[in-house]
């Protein structure tokens, strides 16, 4: 699935434009890095380009590359997921940041009854709820938590009569109830993140310029320690653009049908449906045989195991219309989380 070119490269131009990933392979055959980018090609090429390299580990990647794989994908979300995956499933030595298991983060948006920030790193389709915004940071949890306290400074979300206390209060982080105290309108809180997150999730510079041009009057007013405060928020906020790595669908799922050939006992027909970013992308219809030593139950426990594993998909929730018993459920819950390090929700139903 990789496609391999060797090193010292002369032209970058042989290596696509695409969003994918790209893994660093010494003379030994041994994987030495797995990234992902938006274009391969920009990315890749700064690796050998730097004269002066501040990190060891880019001097590594110079001296013992012997050869470059990359893989294409759609989106930069699909290559972000497979780069998670390819770093946890073989642990290249180069990749020292909690090895993919954390390469992304989630800024929740909720809404009890006031809107509020949840971030989060992994394991969250325990706490995700119905109505919740998800937004994927390709950001470690602690990274983004501090450009939210840094954002958190400035755009306050409080919708008292004065506008200067509480996005606490949004979060439910504190306690007084002061929007009904004084009667204020939840308006202003709400629009402010409204703002927030157009500046988030789109090309809309609303914000910004409301900071850039705020950030020109402290400094008129010779007011230099405020137009610094609100420069630290206005690079978080910026941050958080270049890291925006898509909506999260948390509830994506395949859904699989097993029926059993009536003149052919150990003949399958099963059906594939699949949805992505909540849409339905393809439906996959095949005839399996199953092995005469191999329960129906068993069969298809080996059936899902490497239909995950062949197509490298991060599955969050999977769909069957088969009654697989707790002790298979549990097995194929284990084995999930051991490819892809995170919880998957099975859903057993009539399809």
């Amino acid at each position: 699935m990789f496609n391999r070119i060797s090193t010292p490269l002369k032209d970058f131009s042989l290596i696509p434009t695409s969003p994918g990933i790209y893994r660093f392979i010494d003379e030994h055959q041994e994987i030495l890095y797995i990234g992902a980018s938006k274009n391969l090609q920009n990315r890749v090429s700064q690796y050998f380009r730097r004269s002066k390299l501040k990190e060891k580990k880019h001097s590594q990647i110079q001296i013992l590359t012997r050869y470059i794989e990359y893989q294409e994908f759609e989106n930069q979300e699909s290559a972000f997921e497979a780069e998670r995956l390819q770093i946890w499933t073989n642990r290249p030595r180069l990749n020292i940041r909690s090895n993919g298991i954390h390469s992304f983060s989630y800024l929740i948006l909720r809404k009890e009854p006031h809107y509020h920030l949840l971030c989060s790193s992994n394991d969250i389709l325990d706490r995700l709820k119905e109505h919740d915004r998800i937004f994927r940071i390709n950001l470690h949890s602690k990274k983004l938590e501090e450009l939210i306290d840094q954002i958190r400074k400035k755009l306050k979300l409080c919708t008292t009569a004065k506008d200067n206390s509480c996005w606490e209060y949004q979060l439910n982080l504190c306690s007084r109830n002061c929007i009904q105290t004084n009667g204020s309108k939840p308006s202003l809180g709400t629009n402010k993140l409204t703002k927030f997150i157009n500046a988030l999730t789109s090309a809309d510079s609303t914000l910004l310029n409301e900071w850039s041009n705020q950030i020109d009057i402290h400094i008129e007013k010779m007011q230099f320690e405020a137009a610094q405060r609100l420069n630290i928020s206005l690079q978080a906020l910026k941050v958080l653009q270049r890291r925006y790595a898509g909506i999260g669908y948390p509830f994506d799922q395949n859904k699989f049908t097993f029926k059993m050939t009536p003149n052919i006992l150990n003949q399958i027909h099963t059906t594939i449906t699949a949805y992505r970013d909540g849409k339905l992308v393809s439906k996959k219809s095949q005839n399996l045989f199953k092995a005469d030593n191999l329960s129906l139950e068993v069969f298809i426990l080996y059936f899902l195991q490497d239909y995950y594993q062949t197509h490298t998909i991060v599955p969050k929730k999977v769909s069957i219309n088969y009654q697989l018993d707790s002790k298979n459920q549990f097995r194929f819950r284990k084995w999930m989380r051991r490819y892809f390090h995170q919880p998957v929700l099975l859903e057993i139903c009539e399809l």
